[in-house]
């Protein structure tokens, strides 16, 4: 049986220096050695370093919307990596998407095209593909490799503020208002 205990809590203005200020997300590398949160108020996404062993973790890197040539956190809402752990897709206020390399923060791409803030992001199973949540009420699948977004998903009724795959991958479950849909079965969007 697997069973979460505690073991800290990393507290904004501690380790690093008010980064944590509006944690919204965070994601645990595949091999379970790096943690990198996305802090919206700070405009902030944060990498942690932690032992297996105990769950400890030391802070290792900040990347700061606006410092260092580092653009597009403002008020990141998500932070989500690829399947392999090499890849991190931010979600902004300022209605776009990026990818970062996990191990040096630099940027790798901009996906643009949402008239609202884009509020979830995630890769698909493949790594080859990102699906994109907004306010707008789209959700928008975008090629990692070419970046040019594909044709949207669906448009519905509501800012989409959520996303999750089901079905070993093959659908997608949005949360837009106060309803849950499911996205890219056969017969199109269904209500859960």
């Amino acid at each position: 049986e697997a069973f979460l205990y505690y073991v800290e809590a990393e507290l904004e203005g501690t380790d690093c220096t008010d980064c944590l200020v509006g944690p919204l997300g965070g994601a645990l590398s595949p091999d379970g050695l790096h943690l990198y949160v996305a802090a919206g108020l700070a405009n902030t996404v944060s990498s942690f370093d932690r032992d297996v062993i105990t769950g400890e973790l030391t802070h290792s890197a900040t990347q700061v919307d606006n410092q260092d040539g580092v653009d597009g956190l403002e008020g990141v809402q998500a932070a989500v990596l690829s399947p392999d752990g090499e890849q991190v897709v931010t979600a902004s206020l300022d209605r776009t998407a990026r990818t970062w390399k996990a191990k040096t923060g630099e940027a790798l791409a901009t996906y643009a095209g949402d008239t609202e803030a884009v509020t979830s992001g995630r890769f698909t199973a493949s790594g080859l593909e990102i699906v994109t949540a907004s306010e707008d009420g789209t959700a928008r699948t975008w090629d990692v490799v070419v970046q040019p977004f594909l044709p949207v998903v669906t448009t519905l009724d509501a800012p989409v503020t959520g996303l999750a795959f089901v079905a070993g991958g093959e659908a997608l479950s949005a949360v837009a208002g106060t309803r849950s849909y499911r996205i890219g079965l056969p017969d199109g969007p269904a209500v859960d």
